[in-house]
């Protein structure tokens, strides 16, 4: 028996370690060979050619002069906290400046949910019915309930309530990361990771987005560092800390599933190597949470409004959209979901059925032209993967519908700019720093845990 176990242990972590190990190096070549941008007023992308060269040889440049001056900057940085110190107090600084220099609205969907929350406190629920926001994405009532309380408090100043947590959040991400990589590396390492982390500009445009990405991303960045600690000592704190994290950052952002999803498979792996079925229960537990999580709100909303809260967009619509053309990208979203959806009386069924022939068609496609099938996906991924602000920028200036920014952040955020064009170059380089580095890692640290 304990043969077999470790024989299955031994199966299932060398194909983890396979499938990371090629996403790893396609995703480091992807990011050599191509790297795209979006043209912000349609948030179209577009794809530079020949980019390779310039970045093998930013590559080749930054790898040369950390090398060269690696002892130097482990003195420099010899005192870590009096330099995390500094740098948090000069960051949190630039922070403010930045929320109070960018005149930026709420575009959208942090429209839609906005005005959405308004309208729930004074009794409209005219948005949770048929062809409604919030009918449409039930998901989206998660933040209806986290940010309810912000605007019961803070009234008209809510948005700006949310900046400063999004700021919070952001030095929350880069503490959870520090605390990550001390229990697993050195404190040097912690350091630069908490520093990395803090001053990477495309996080830096989401602090103006009242939505729940930052919240949520440092709730399941602190539900994995809890998770660790649990993994190391099995200690119920741990494991009710984990869950708890989780179970807001789901509400905050469902998309943060996919941080439980993993979490669950190592405690499977763990179990299984050392034998304990406490890791097994813990795994049920949180993908209990998960889907209480992303089903909850919706529930509680439609006990309030009386309202049908569970007849939303059907989620292979957006397996759909990811299979087929879009005018912003390859498989991104397109904007004719409430037309689809009204198209489809609004029927579930009716709606699923006319997704599965859409899919249909274009995986026939893609049978029959395979060279467009590969361009199609080497293109999505590029789009979401190789454009090194990560949207930041586009996000920035879609809320800014005055255009009257000032001409300091029109030349860093918008197209051509020549900070702008600095920035982006000196991102894209690091985004390859960052994935060739984990790919020397799992090639010569591969037993380490």
């Amino acid at each position: 028996m304990k043969k077999t176990i470790q024989f299955v242990y031994d199966a299932c972590y060398k194909v983890c370690f396979f499938l990371v190990g090629i996403i790893l190096v396609y995703m480091f070549m992807n990011s050599i060979f191509s790297t795209s941008l979006m043209r912000y007023q349609d948030e179209h992308t577009y794809f530079i050619k020949y980019f390779h060269l310039l970045m093998v040889a930013g590559l080749l440049f930054l790898i040369g002069i950390l090398f060269i001056f690696k002892k130097h900057i482990s003195k420099l940085f010899k005192n870590s906290l009096r330099w995390m110190s500094g740098i948090t107090v000069f960051w949190l600084g630039l922070m403010l400046f930045w929320v109070i220099s960018a005149d930026v609205e709420m575009v959208y969907d942090q429209k839609s949910v906005y005005d959405g929350i308004r309208m729930f406190l004074q009794g409209d629920y005219s948005e949770w019915q048929q062809g409604g926001y919030f009918y449409m994405y039930p998901l989206q009532n998660g933040l209806l309930f986290m940010f309810m309380p912000i605007m019961k408090l803070c009234g008209e100043y809510t948005y700006e309530a949310v900046q400063v947590i999004n700021i919070l959040s952001i030095w929350l991400i880069a503490f959870g990361c520090y605390k990550l990589a001390k229990k697993y590396f050195s404190a040097s390492v912690a350091f630069f990771s908490y520093i990395g982390v803090l001053m990477f500009i495309p996080l830096w445009g989401y602090v103006k987005f009242f939505y729940g990405n930052l919240i949520g991303l440092s709730l399941i960045v602190f539900s994995v560092y809890w998770m660790a600690c649990f993994l190391e000592e099995p200690k119920q704190r741990y494991l009710v800390g984990s869950i708890l994290c989780e179970f807001f950052a789901i509400i905050f952002k469902s998309n943060f599933s996919i941080f439980v999803i993993a979490m669950v498979i190592v405690l499977i792996l763990q179990g299984l190597k050392n034998k304990e079925i406490r890791y097994g229960f813990a795994g049920i537990l949180l993908i209990m949470v998960m889907f209480i999580g992303m089903k909850g709100p919706a529930i509680l909303a439609g006990m309030i409004t009386g309202c049908t809260t569970n007849q939303g967009v059907p989620t292979i619509k957006w397996i759909e959209l990811g299979l087929t053309e879009s005018n912003t990208a390859p498989g991104w979203y397109s904007g004719d979901t409430f037309s689809w959806y009204a198209q489809n009386d609004y029927s579930v069924s009716q709606a699923k059925e006319s997704a599965y022939e859409s899919i249909e068609k274009a995986m026939a496609v893609y049978d029959s032209d395979k060279w467009y099938g590969c361009r199609f996906f080497t293109r999505k991924f590029s789009s979401i993967w190789n454009n090194p602000t990560f949207e930041t920028f586009a996000i920035v200036i879609k809320g800014n519908t005055e255009g009257n920014l000032p001409y300091w952040i029109k030349d860093t955020i918008h197209n051509g700019g020549i900070i702008n064009t600095l920035l982006t170059i000196v991102l894209d380089v690091v985004q390859s720093i960052y994935l060739f580095g984990m790919v020397l890692y799992m090639v010569f640290f591969k037993k380490e845990k």
